[in-house]
């Protein structure tokens, strides 16, 4: 996966997996908008991260079945590290 902070935008942009076109957007989740490609959500754009972060992810993650303890963590790290792309190498979950 990989993971942007523009700070100048203050978005942070998480791309799940490499695609060339989405189908679909679902922003019902107020300043977060999810990319959805055969019905997956492949990219996490977050507009504004000063409040609410961890909240939008949480809701994010349970409204597409997606891990929020990754979403978390990648955010993060990309607030860590702005303005520039990271990549990500996500494993299995030890306790599954």
């Amino acid at each position: 996966m990989k993971v942007d902070y523009d700070s100048r935008a203050d978005t942070i942009q998480i791309v799940l997996q490499p695609i060339d076109r989405l189908e679909r957007d679902d922003a019902e989740v107020s300043g977060a908008i999810v990319g959805i490609r055969e019905g997956v959500a492949v990219t996490v754009d977050v507009i504004g991260t000063s409040s609410g972060l961890d909240r939008r992810l949480r809701v994010v993650a349970e409204r597409h079945g997606l891990e929020v303890v990754v979403l978390s963590a990648s955010a993060h790290a990309a607030l860590a590290a702005p303005d520039r792309e990271i990549t990500l190498v996500v494993g299995p979950d030890a306790a599954s």
